[in-house]
């Protein structure tokens, strides 16, 4: 496992990019605090400290940066995700700077909710009020109903057969990702009917070959939770596949570019992962 593979971030980078960067390094530390494979590719304090590097170019880019509402929310969520995904314990320290940023974009901001890009703004904001209120949703904080409010209306517009009009399919499997999680993090089937419809409506119309690299790695995301989308393995699959034909096809570091570097470096490291409990379970027999 190269250690070039862990990218170094850069203020130029979109949000976008940081985000499948945050994949990468995820994927790696996932993997060598369970195979054991330092010998092979590196030492875990090493990718530990490379996710520490890209948690505060994150940031401080969600602070300063001049990026949109829905930017500066990816990154928010992408914070959010290396702050759970990357410590061995609960750190409060580090997931108060994930709450002091959203707060920082919430408060008195409320009406970008109102803007005419606001559908591309709620999928991340959505993620980021997941993991602020985890484990435990307050029914009455404001902030819990604004959730409940986006999630409705997403399931209110909802067809079975046509999926959501107007919306890409980024977006839509975005969407699917953040109702699947919201069901397993708070165990709540409220929504459960409206994932499984979406997903069922996007995987059957979606022909994988035609469709845009951000939409595929939005689809790879979704699919990679598994619990209501646990028999989406084959799509996964597909998906990799086209990505990973597509990496040399994009300038190195380009936001496209490391959404198909991190849908194939999780592949690599889930494939890596299935054979080391193969073995055990060999050894233990």
């Amino acid at each position: 496992m190269p250690a070039c593979w862990m990218l170094r971030p850069s203020s130029g980078d979109s949000p976008l990019c940081l985000a499948a960067q945050a994949h990468v390094h995820v994927s790696l530390c996932r993997l060598l605090s369970v195979a054991g494979l330092e010998q092979e590719c590196g030492r875990r304090a090493d990718y530990v400290r490379w996710c520490g590097e890209l948690s505060a170019c994150v940031s401080e880019r969600a602070l300063h940066g001049k990026d949109n509402f829905a930017g500066r929310f990816l990154l928010t969520d992408t914070l959010y995700f290396l702050t759970t995904e990357t410590g061995t314990c609960y750190d409060e320290t580090r997931m108060n700077r994930c709450h002091d940023l959203l707060i920082g974009l919430m408060e008195g901001n409320e009406s970008f909710l109102m803007a005419p890009d606001a559908c591309r703004i709620e999928p991340a904001l959505a993620r980021c009020l997941e993991a602020y209120f985890y484990p435990q949703l307050d029914a009455d904080d404001a902030w819990a109903s604004l959730l409940q409010a986006i999630f409705a209306s997403w399931c209110a517009s909802l067809s079975p057969d046509k999926g959501w009009t107007d919306v890409t399919d980024d977006l839509a499997w975005q969407r699917v990702e953040t109702l699947n999680r919201y069901s397993y993090l708070f165990l709540d089937n409220t929504y459960d009917t409206a994932v499984r419809q979406a997903y069922a409506c996007y995987a059957r119309r979606m022909p994988v070959a035609d469709t845009s690299t951000p939409a595929l790695y939005a689809c790879y995301q979704a699919m990679s939770q598994g619990h209501l989308l646990a028999d989406g393995e084959a799509l996964a699959t597909r998906v990799a596949a086209v990505l990973r034909q597509r990496l040399s096809q994009y300038p190195v570091g380009s936001a496209e570019a490391c959404c198909c570097l991190a849908v194939c470096v999780e592949q690599l490291c889930r494939s890596i992962l299935l054979d080391c409990r193969k073995e055990m379970m060999r050894c233990t027999a």
